[in-house]
């Protein structure tokens, strides 16, 4: 599982704090924010509608506020653990196979010139 190996990491990296001279601390704690951001944008949830509903990878700068690996840490583990705990509702549901919909709808019209009748009765 991709989360629980990145969270170990994380943990690991936060772990080793005391070897790691307190001058360098700070670059440690940017470069594994940088890390933490990298993984997010590379394995979670993508947006069925980037333009209209972006996935906002951390909506309240959450990382940035880190002044600690444990800070960090915990961060990371909540940022990640956020997909995982996602639950499609019926009427987000519904939105997103009208919007796949309307999108099949306005390609199948750049094509053939007419509309076709979607998922929930022709427009």
């Amino acid at each position: 599982d991709k989360r629980r190996d990145f969270l170990h990491f994380i943990e690991h990296c936060a772990n080793i704090r005391a070897q790691v001279p307190g001058e360098d601390e700070e670059e440690l704690l940017d470069n594994l924010k940088d890390i933490v951001r990298l993984w997010l944008r590379t394995y979670s949830e993508a947006s069925i509608d980037p333009a209209g509903r972006p996935h906002e990878l951390d909506p309240q700068g959450a990382l940035d506020r880190c002044a600690t690996l444990e800070d960090l840490t915990r961060t990371a583990r909540d940022l990640v653990n956020v997909g995982r705990a996602s639950v499609v509702t019926s009427a987000r549901f519904r939105e997103d196979l009208q919007t796949m919909a309307r999108l099949r709808d306005d390609v199948a019209c750049a094509v053939t010139g007419r509309r076709n009748r979607n998922l929930f009765g022709s427009r």
